[in-house]
């Protein structure tokens, strides 16, 4: 008897499982910007949120990616003629919890603005990224644009690492 309610009993795990399973590739309510190997950027998306009362914080986060997946303006029309710079770094550069146009790579877009400079500037930040995932992100999406310039921010993921190789 207990046998019968043991087996009853996994196979209901097994089925929830399987039906918890089906809902989160379906639903996807964690974005994974990590898909076998390669990195899936958040083209043409919107996030907002509450920063839940943050002292310093806006009370609503609005964070928003454009055609290329980065946050900032669109891309320039007319892309050789510009001049271009993309931020890459983690975190630190994504500035997740800052709305839109408060990031440091919108108040760097500002003050080359102020300055009289004709300057596009795009935060390719990736939370929670060594720099193995700038590497994959400047190989993948930032090169084939051909910016006049990237910044790098990055290395902060790295610090106390013991799963590191000597390779990496």
């Amino acid at each position: 008897r207990w046998t019968a309610k043991l087996v009853a009993m996994l196979v209901g795990c097994f089925l929830s499982f399987l039906i918890l399973e089906c809902y989160v590739r379906w639903f996807d309510p964690f974005p994974i910007l990590l898909r076998g190997g390669r990195i899936d950027l958040p083209i043409r998306s919107k996030l907002t949120f509450s920063s839940q009362g943050i002292s310093g914080l806006d009370p609503t986060i609005r964070v928003s990616y454009n055609a290329l997946g980065f946050r900032g303006p669109e891309p320039p029309i007319h892309w050789s003629e510009a001049e271009t710079m993309i931020c890459v770094g983690g975190s630190t550069t994504q500035c997740l919890y800052l709305s839109d146009g408060t990031t440091w790579p919108d108040q760097l877009a500002s003050q080359f603005s102020a300055s009289g400079r004709n300057l596009w500037i795009n935060n390719a930040g990736i939370d929670g990224h060594s720099t193995f995932g700038p590497l994959q992100l400047l190989q993948q999406y930032v090169l084939p644009l051909h910016p006049r310039s990237v910044l790098f921010l990055v290395g902060l993921n790295d610090v106390d690492r013991v799963d590191l190789g000597k390779s990496d």
